[in-house]
């Protein structure tokens, strides 16, 4: 019985439940009264109990079915409630996405022509900085190329006026070595000597001026102020005034012709201490018959070599402007036979050169005359020469050179 009623509590759940339940309570009234009449009162009572629970069965189902039907409503109802609140939120968020994508697109519209403007105005600047760097480009160039052709002028005018000057310094250079041949040639018949010039360029300051007059050996070494062209032409100024000094009938003493020469050069360059110009000379005159020697010297001094070493002071001023101008003096010198005279500018003692590149000085070229003054004069100017070259090294010659070796 009770599994029965498990049975029917679990089919009134629906409506085939309850109707099955009908027909279940027809087929057992059926049975009772098929049963026998004489139970009849005891299965009508046990009939009634059953129809009983039966309906107290259905009517609590009746109403816990319609618990249920109200809660599903209700369940349904709230489901409902909330799809169609979900469905409006779509609709909403489909809203605002449908404006959404219409700003984005009206906004990427106008970045787009926004752009398709900057695009436009960065083109139209580059095009216009282009024809700017073109053009200034184009002014540079034939701006260089007006500058080139004015280079090439200048340089083609520069070129002659250099061929000029080049002329100009070679002929100087062959007019003043003309000079100096005629001195060497006229030196050839006179005493034993060598003559050591080395010009630091083609035209020299440095010159060497020899005269050979009644009886009397003129010898003198002269430095002029600077080298190159402009010793260059202080020294044929110099020839020139020499020789207009000797070309008298006296035959004068040393110091006379230093002071007639700084006259002559005072009066030619200027007598101020504005002009620096003038020279260093050392000049010796020998009395071919009786071999006694006269000098006179300005700056340079007269190196004498017998046995030791004889230095014969110069006047300290030049042939030119000095400050207390006086008379050069004429020194009287005492011939020994054998003995070596050495005139000089001092253009070999002021190159620089040797392991510490110093000045050779004019201590260690007095030694070194000592040394060779009694070798043959070729032989003493082979030395002084290769020793020179030696000092001086890969250094710029920084000076004319002038050593004249006299043997008496």
């Amino acid at each position: 019985m009770k599994r029965s009623s498990a049975h029917i509590h679990h089919a009134i759940g629906s409506r085939y439940g309850r109707a099955i339940l009908r027909f279940l309570i027809f087929i057992s009234l059926t049975v009772f009264y098929t049963a026998g009449i004489t139970a009849q009162p005891r299965i009508i009572a046990r009939q009634q109990h059953i129809i009983d629970s039966l309906n107290a069965v259905i009517n609590n189902d009746r109403v816990v079915s319609v618990k249920q039907l109200k809660l599903k409503y209700d369940s349904l109802r709230k489901k409902k409630f909330i799809i169609d609140t979900l469905l409006q939120t779509v609709y909403m968020q489909n809203g605002v996405i449908a404006q959404a994508q219409e700003s984005q697109k009206m906004a990427q519209i106008a970045f787009a022509s926004k752009e398709n403007k900057y695009i436009f105005s960065l083109i139209a600047t580059i095009i216009l900085l282009l024809l700017i760097f073109a053009g200034v480009l184009y002014y540079i160039l034939e701006l260089n190329r007006r500058k080139s052709e004015l280079i090439l002028k200048q340089k083609k005018l520069v070129e002659e006026n250099q061929k000029e000057m080049v002329d100009s310094i070679n002929y100087a250079k062959r007019i003043q070595r003309a000079l100096l041949k005629e001195e060497e040639r006229v030196t050839m018949h006179l005493p034993d000597h060598f003559i050591l010039y080395m010009p630091k360029e083609a035209v020299s300051g440095d010159f060497y001026w020899a005269l050979d007059k009644d009886g009397y050996f003129y010898i003198a070494a002269v430095d002029c102020t600077g080298h190159g062209v402009p010793g260059g032409f202080m020294s044929m100024l110099g020839v020139a005034f020499l020789n207009e000094i000797t070309a008298g009938s006296d035959t004068l003493s040393p110091n006379i012709i230093l002071n007639k020469l700084r006259d002559k050069v005072l009066k030619e360059l200027g007598k101020t201490g504005e002009t620096k110009d003038g020279m260093d000379i050392s000049l010796m005159r020998m009395n071919l018959a009786t071999r006694k020697i006269q000098w006179s010297g300005a700056n340079n001094s007269l190196y004498l070599m017998k046995n030791g070493i004889k230095v014969i002071p110069a006047d300290k001023q030049p042939i030119g402007y000095y400050p207390t101008m006086k008379p050069f003096t004429n020194h009287i010198v005492a011939a020994e036979p054998d003995s070596m005279y050495y005139l000089y500018s001092d253009g070999y003692a002021s190159q620089f050169g040797g392991p510490k590149g110093k000045k050779f000085k004019t201590t260690q070229l007095k030694k070194l005359l000592l040394s060779i003054h009694d070798k043959p004069m070729k032989e003493q100017k082979k030395i002084l020469k290769e020793t020179f070259l030696k000092w001086k090294g890969k250094l710029e010659q920084v000076d004319d050179v002038l050593i004249i070796g006299v043997k008496v």
